[in-house]
């Protein structure tokens, strides 16, 4: 057994890159494009054959590929009977860093290349059509944040949003009624039940699981599907932080129809 800390500052230890691959896996695994700006791809402002690559960094398990700099890749003409889709992939595999395009196949459902090898972060998908002479930005798709990929500020970003997203404490959840506390304060609260309407009207007060602090600050939609299938959307009125009135008059259109139909409210505030 071997045992070495990690960095040790001790003048002699030296370090290798797989060392530091290592390492950078224990925060940054997977495929990860580091800012909503990084390694975005788009048509020239002149377009032509060629597709630009923003400057940004990305990477996979570990190892970081960075562009500094606006990159260009050509798109081969295509003088097939069909249209292909091309895939733009940031390529890192052993010692090999590069942007690239992986051409595709002209069929008459075209589809792009498999991206799911671990040496590629898939960043766009380029429709090149039959005899086309530019790219424009209609003929791209994002797709940075598609195929198990990740787009994010920092660490420390996903975590504070993580730590947001947190599921404090829940109740009823996977039923009709229930809510969810998250760690920023935000609740999420819902309720849904049959009521019988007559006289082409309905005025209810259901209760919600969870007390809200501030009801200015929420939002709250509510609906009504009658005896037809056909949805409606109720007006609300807070009887008390817990409870809402939800109601359809009469002297609305369209009217709803008479008899027993099925009503949900959700509920997203402090």
């Amino acid at each position: 057994m071997a045992i070495r800390g990690i960095y040790n500052a001790d003048g002699t230890t030296t370090y290798t890159v797989a060392d530091q691959r290592n390492i950078h896996s224990k925060s940054f695994n997977g495929k990860i494009i580091y800012g909503d700006t990084a390694l975005v791809v788009s048509a020239q402002s002149t377009p032509n054959m060629t597709v630009k690559v923003s400057s940004g960094e990305c990477s996979i398990n570990g190892a970081i590929l960075q562009n500094t700099a606006s990159t260009n890749l050509t798109i081969t003409s295509n003088t097939a009977s069909y249209a292909r889709i091309d895939a733009i992939v940031a390529c890192i595999n052993e010692t090999t860093y590069e942007l690239k395009v992986l051409k595709g196949t002209a069929a008459a459902t075209p589809s792009a290349p498999d991206c799911s090898s671990n040496m590629y972060v898939k960043l766009a998908e380029v429709y090149v059509g039959v005899g086309v002479s530019s790219i424009q930005n209609s003929n791209i798709t994002d797709t940075r944040s598609a195929n198990n990929q990740y787009i994010i500020e920092s660490l420390s970003s996903l975590v504070v949003d993580i730590a947001k997203n947190k599921v404090l404490k829940s109740n009823g959840v996977g039923t009709g009624r229930g809510y969810k506390l998250y760690a920023d304060g935000e609740c999420r609260a819902w309720n849904s039940g049959i009521q019988t309407i007559s006289g082409n009207a309905l005025s209810i007060i259901v209760p919600l699981s969870y007390t809200f602090k501030n009801k200015s600050s929420c939002l709250v939609v509510a609906r009504f599907v009658d005896v037809n299938k056909i949805p409606y959307v109720l007006a609300t009125r807070w009887e008390s932080n817990n409870s809402l009135m939800l109601y359809y008059p009469s002297s609305k259109t369209p009217k709803i129809a008479n008899g027993a139909g099925e009503w949900d409210v959700h509920v997203i505030g402090y």
